[in-house]
């Protein structure tokens, strides 16, 4: 497993030592890393500050979007919806990029209903940077780009059809989107990617090699057997099924009672979210896909929920649509609460374990080695074949070595280089950690 941490923040922040080049985490997220710098300088490189910094920043943009653009009557609800939903809540306190690149997609809808109601193309320009800024937290978050036009391409063919008055407006906002991503797109080339050339070509052509299924029908396999794991998961379940009663109750409401006087903009919300979702499904064709990737996903679901039940809720159905929502922060509460009596803190025990082994002035090897030292404040060095620091890293004189019983996180690279940690180190201690058996061996110094 390649942990993603803010491994070479804390390096600097501890040590004064910064090299882009020991790990792909700066090079794939540098905003994730600018974000959370400051939290780390300021408190100290403890995992707390870190969760808390990408807490603060989901319960901010939680705060924005609903306040802003969801009525009063539904807001309140649209908290535990969206806020308790079982991924969403799981990962918004964990120190990983994934839900805060899903709060800048969040960010973009927001902006884009603002340009909804106000008709600025300013919004348009803030809901592209956000997208963009979206990619700058994880390069992997790339395809969020293509959201916004899509979405307004879609309405611009939709005025058309009409013989709107707003195709103009419509027009520039698609064009200024583009040429805003356009531009972002060729100063991230110029002054992020031809600077260190190499080592992006290194990180791109081993993201993109043996991710995908070779033929078109292997991947729809792929998409199916990946969408079979999704469905039968409990805690993913119950999001998915209330989703698909939600929106048949819409179209309900929508066909014989549906008065146009009152939420359009949750109809706004609705074209977004939809588009969002859709784009988001790409990733069920990945060879491997952990729960992470989809946090996004799991995210945009309970805001299409919300919305639907927010046009429910102004039909003879409100009674209904009520009892939905009650329903669903139920069921969430109940997810959470079991997840919350399966604590068991191993991460903090293995982190508190190696702090009072470990020298701070010392190299720690291994892809689990950045997970394990936050407490430690270890230079700390991801091992990978074929990838990062695969030659020469025993030179670095490692105090320890921090990898899977099996050493299948790294592809066996230690024992094709020769390395034999059961003969190299003088005492070990192995964490289970969820399917994980992950072992931290101490070198003979």
């Amino acid at each position: 497993m390649k942990a993603f941490t803010p491994a070479r923040v804390r390096n600097y922040v501890n040590h004064g030592s910064f090299d882009i080049n020991e790990t792909d985490g700066f090079a794939k997220a540098p905003l994730f890393s600018a974000y959370l710098l400051p939290f780390l300088a300021l408190f100290g490189t403890h995992l707390w500050v870190a969760r808390l910094g990408i807490l603060l920043f989901f319960a901010f943009t939680l705060y924005c979007f609903i306040r802003k653009n969801i009525s009063q009557r539904y807001q309140g609800f649209a908290v535990g919806i969206i806020g308790l939903q079982y991924m969403v809540f799981n990962y918004s306190h964990f120190a990983m990029a994934e839900i805060l690149a899903a709060c800048c997609i969040v960010w973009v809808l927001h902006f884009y209903l603002s340009y909804t109601v106000t008709g600025k193309l300013a919004t348009i320009v803030w809901a592209t940077l956000a997208g963009v800024a979206a990619v700058l937290i994880k390069s992997n978050h790339l395809y969020v780009v293509a959201i916004l036009p899509s979405v307004l391409g879609i309405t611009l063919l939709y005025h058309l059809i009409k013989k709107s008055a707003l195709i103009k407006q419509t027009a520039l906002a698609v064009g200024l989107s583009v040429l805003v991503n356009v531009v972002s797109a060729l100063g991230a080339y110029l002054f992020i990617f031809l600077p260190n050339e190499a080592l992006y070509i290194k990180i791109f052509n081993q993201e993109v090699s043996g991710k995908f299924e070779p033929t078109f029908g292997q991947l729809i396999e792929r998409a199916g057997h990946n969408w079979d794991a999704i469905a039968t998961a409990p805690e993913l379940t119950v999001p998915l099924a209330t989703l698909a009663v939600t929106a048949i109750l819409f179209l309900i409401v929508r066909v014989k009672y549906f008065s146009d006087t009152k939420p359009l903009k949750s109809l706004h919300l609705l074209l977004f979210s939809s588009i969002w979702l859709l784009i988001e499904l790409h990733k069920l064709t990945v060879l491997y896909l952990p729960s992470r990737y989809l946090v996004p996903a799991f995210l945009v679901i309970p805001i299409i929920i919300i919305a639907l039940l927010e046009q429910i809720g102004f039909s003879r159905f409100k009674l209904l649509g009520t009892i939905i929502a009650v329903t669903i922060i139920g069921i969430s509460s109940y997810h959470y609460s079991q997840a919350y009596s399966r604590r068991s803190f191993v991460i903090n025990n293995m982190n508190n374990y190696v702090a009072t082994m470990g020298k701070p002035d010392r190299v720690i090897l291994g892809s689990w080695a950045a997970t394990a030292c936050w407490e430690s404040k270890n230079i700390t060095m991801p091992v990978w074949e074929n990838y990062f620091n695969d030659h020469g890293f025993m030179e670095k004189h490692p105090l320890a070595i921090i990898t899977e019983v099996d050493e299948r996180d790294a592809e066996a690279i230690f024992m094709r280089r020769g390395v034999d940690l059961k003969a190299q180190r003088d005492s070990a201690r192995v964490f289970t950690i969820g399917g994980w058996q992950v072992c931290v061996n101490w070198l003979k110094n």
